[in-house]
């Protein structure tokens, strides 16, 4: 960005943001190409008029949805919050989601596009983190308005927090803890605020706590507008003012000054750290890693640092979480991947063996399998019409107990022994859940006397079959979930709101009074599920939060209020299980689920002949690539746990995983047959690269490719000679995409536009590109020239050109493939698709197949976490 642009920039935004008073005196003595520049930016904006007749100390802005008014026929809007340069926010029911409140941000006119958020919502979504306010949806307003729709969150800015009361050193220190959590697990997506400031930060009741709103929003806004919308002012790393692309170091220095300004001038290494955070010189910024270590109160707190950031798609491995000591886990690896949904995990007390409940598709009700260790399939257990669920198996490892469904909305608690047989009947009724007493010949279990509740905890004689004491006196509180200590003398369960008021609770057994009191109760959640002891006694573990944002905390069961995150093990979680015994534990996961199909084609652009599942594990499996050097397709898939890259052959042998990358995110996968390789391109270590995987039988075989050799920049396309690659990066005027020679420094700019997408056409005259905003297909000349529009919105990059047209699957048709010739003006439908496209699209040379992904509906999978350590 040149100089005069720089300067004209801080001048637009400073009317923009109400801030002109601070920019008055230097605007006065401005140069005048600076103060035309200026006026040609309020032009565009609309409002060189209000710039000529006022000061300028503020900017009224139009708002032309009024409070009450329904947007897109499903936001109830509430409230204004506020209005800024850049949009209104109102608070919002989303009437489709049963009045959930929702904050929609609705920009302001000629700012924003609706297909740029449209791509980028998907990105922003993935950011599923307790303290981000990630996106949910977009849309326009009735009056053509761009909005997205985000979680709503409850409390003040951090601006408005700073300006009614002082924020001691703990509630700061707890701030800026939550925001670098938040920070590097976007950043692990290679998702950058580039916008952290107090006025993003919103503080909620609770003490520390810190959510994040607008994440990644100012990138979003820079790749249509780069030179009016890009991060400025105070909290600006010093790059972002001269125009350069955006890292990870740019929030780091923006947090930076925000702990200079909650914590003052502290000294000592507290004050070293802040001042290294707001170096001038990237490369001597501290890493979140080392902020994240240095911020934590040591009296308290202690840090483990992971070996690697390993994220799987809807989760988490080794982030650092706040302990009262160290906090080690080791990677949660997916233990089922069966089509469907498995849930009720139950683990014997060694952790080795498994016990769930899984429908099998088209089979009915949920029964109960057993998976043993080092099985692949499971051994059924069950096989009743009725619903099976809620298992746990006895303190001997013998006996499985679970409940059975009845059509009245009653249960039945049954048992049966862990190697199969006989059922036993022990008791029906409005029965909830339950956990074996240490003898192995009782249990614990909520009961109650109607479907309504009030549910209680009562001890049940499996001789008796019918139900003894009651553990607690009856009050207005239901109890439910529970689960015996080992050495049976404390029971922790679920304290039940239908209200949303619940929380975690520890009852102990007082042998001299001979009762059960309660005697410690923990914070209040929207919702809590499935509380367990660990196996040495000290620390309860349960899965708590909101939604999609359910992770698994603990919290010493002598101090229930210490509760904390442990990220470790994920998020969209359900049931969790832990071994009596051992360190291991298994969460119940929900999955988007993505399957790669082959379609065989009659001819070149003749309709579909044959369609067939290729790839399909219960996981994200995308981006598929035809290989002609190995037979078959490269894929690629998280069903090991994170992105890596497999490769199914043409006879349909087992998928193999050919790569181990410890840090890559958002990949994909092309193939260059004349240089027998593929190109691996995503985000590793927080940065666009890509890299030569060389397709080989050894790597077939052994796999384990970990890479290393990364260029900067993403690959969107392999050029037809196979020896260079269309690569896609952000230059100083904003996207590009070059040519690059994959061996050599060969390299020559292409185009300037965000292009998803990139295909040379046979005769290699043309370049077809996706064009990321508005995604249409375009075609150029190959040696330059006009383009020419050749579709309308493409589906997630899904085009493929042949020999005398294009086939691709447009955004009004996602379930047709269709194909035209060059020298034709419609299109022709060569197949209808299973599902929705899914990310992914490739066509052989002779035009007989095509494989791609389709989306499929989400279902959940197991987890085994084999080691944590709490202490």
């Amino acid at each position: 960005m040149s100089d005069l642009e720089s300067r004209a920039k801080r001048f637009f935004l400073a009317w923009l943001d109400g801030d002109w008073s601070e920019v008055e005196q230097e605007w006065i003595a401005e140069n005048e190409a600076v103060r035309l520049r200026v006026v040609e930016l309020l032009k565009a904006r609309g409002q060189l008029g209000e710039f000529l007749q006022h000061p300028a100390y503020g900017v009224p802005q139009s708002i032309d949805i009024e409070v009450g008014a329904l947007i897109a026929g499903r936001y109830h809007t509430v409230e204004l919050v506020g209005t800024g340069a850049f949009a209104a926010v109102y608070r919002a029911h989303d009437e489709e989601m049963g009045a959930k409140e929702v904050a929609i941000k609705v920009f302001h006119a000629g700012l924003i596009t609706y297909a740029m958020l449209e791509w980028e919502v998907q990105t922003l979504a993935k950011l599923d983190h307790p303290s981000i306010a990630g996106a949910m949806n977009v849309g326009r307003t009735a009056g053509g308005r761009p909005f997205l729709v985000r979680r709503f969150v409850e409390g003040h800015t951090l601006r408005q927090v700073l300006k009614s009361r002082k924020v001691g050193r703990a509630e700061a220190l707890a701030i800026l803890q939550a925001i670098v959590e938040a920070l590097r697990y976007a950043h692990s997506f290679g998702m950058i605020h580039c916008d952290l400031k107090p006025e993003n930060v919103i503080i909620g009741d609770t003490a520390g706590k810190a959510t994040l709103i607008d994440f990644g929003l100012q990138l979003l806004l820079d790749s249509g507008k780069r030179h009016t919308l890009s991060s400025r002012g105070p909290y600006a790393a010093p790059e972002l003012n001269r125009g350069e692309p955006a890292t990870a170091a740019a929030d780091i220095y923006s947090l930076g000054v925000m702990a200079a300004e909650l914590l003052g001038k502290p000294g000592g290494q507290l004050g070293r750290l802040i001042d290294r955070m707001r170096r001038e010189s990237l490369a001597e910024r501290p890493n979140l890693e080392e902020v994240q270590r240095q911020l934590a109160p040591k009296q308290k707190w202690n840090w483990i640092a992971a070996a690697a950031l390993l994220l799987l798609p809807l989760s988490a491995a080794m982030i650092l979480a706040p302990t009262r000591q160290d906090a080690e886990v080791d990677l949660p690896v997916p233990w089922t991947s069966f089509p469907g949904r498995e849930h009720s995990p139950a683990l014997t007390p060694d952790g080795e063996t498994l016990v769930f409940a899984w429908a099998i598709p088209g089979e009915g009700e949920p029964n109960l399998f057993r998976l043993d260790p080092g099985a692949t399939a499971p051994v059924r257990l069950t096989t009743s019409a009725l619903r099976d669920g809620y298992a746990a198996v006895s303190p001997d490892g013998q006996t499985v107990g679970f409940f059975r469904e009845l059509p009245n909305g009653q249960n039945e608690f049954r048992t049966l022994r862990l190697n199969g047989g006989a059922e036993q009947l022990i008791l029906s009724g409005y029965l909830q859940s339950f956990s074996w007493m240490p003898d192995g010949k009782s249990v614990i279990l909520s009961r109650s006397e109607r479907l309504e509740g009030p549910w209680r905890l009562e001890h049940l004689s499996l001789t008796a079959g019918a139900p003894g004491r009651v553990l607690l006196p009856l009050d207005e509180a239901n109890r439910i979930a529970p689960s015996v200590s080992a050495d049976g003398q404390k029971v922790v369960y679920v304290r039940w709101a239908k209200r949303g008021n619940n929380s975690v609770a520890v009852a102990e057994w007082n042998s001299r009074e001979a009762t059960w009191r309660e005697r410690e109760v923990g914070p209040v959640y929207p919702d809590v599920r499935t509380p367990h002891w660990s196996p040495d006694g000290a620390d309860v573990l349960y899965v708590a939060g909101r939604a999609n944002n359910r992770m698994v905390h603990f919290a010493p069961f002598d101090d229930l209020k210490r509760a904390h995150v442990l990220p470790a093990f994920g998020q969209r979680l359900d049931g969790l299980a832990v071994a009596r015994r051992n360190p291991v534990a298994v969460v119940t996961q929900a999955q988007s689920d993505q399957k790669v199909w082959e379609i065989q084609l009659g001819g070149p652009g003749k309709s579909a002949v044959a369609q067939r599942s290729l790839f399909a594990s219960t996981w994200d499996d995308e981006n598929p690539y035809l290989s002609s050097i190995l037979p078959g397709v490269l894929a690629v898939s998280d069903q090991s746990g994170t992105e890596q890259v497999w490769f199914v052959a043409d006879d349909q042998r087992r998928a193999s995983r050919l790569t181990s990358y410890l840090d890559g995110h958002g990949l994909d996968v092309f193939v260059s047959p004349p240089r027998r390789a593929a190109v691996v391109t995503g985000t590793f270590s927080g940065e666009p690269g890509f890299e030569e995987l060389p397709l080989t039988e050894s790597l077939l075989r052994d796999g384990g490719w970990r890479g290393g050799s990364f260029r900067p920049g993403l690959v969107v396309g392999v050029a037809r000679d196979g020896h260079s690659v269309y690569v896609s990066r952000r230059g100083k005027a904003g996207p590009e995409v070059w040519r690059v020679a994959l061996q050599g420094e060969q390299q020559e700019l292409v185009f300037r536009e965000a292009a998803t997408r990139v295909e040379e056409s046979v005769d290699g005259k043309w370049i077809f590109y996706c064009e990321r905003s508005k995604r249409p297909l375009w075609r150029i000349p190959m040696r330059g020239g006009p383009r020419v529009a050749v579709s309308g919105p493409v589906t997630r990059r899904a085009f493929a050109v042949g020999r005398e047209g294009v086939y691709l699957v447009e955004t009004g048709t996602p379930k047709e493939l269709r194909y035209r010739a060059f020298g034709e003006n419609t299109f022709r439908v060569l197949a209808e698709l299973q599902g929705p496209i899914g990310f992914g699209f490739s066509l052989s040379r002779d035009e007989t197949r095509i494989v791609l992904s389709e989306e499929n509906a989400t279902g959940s999978d197991l987890l085994r976490v084999a080691r944590f350590h709490l202490h």
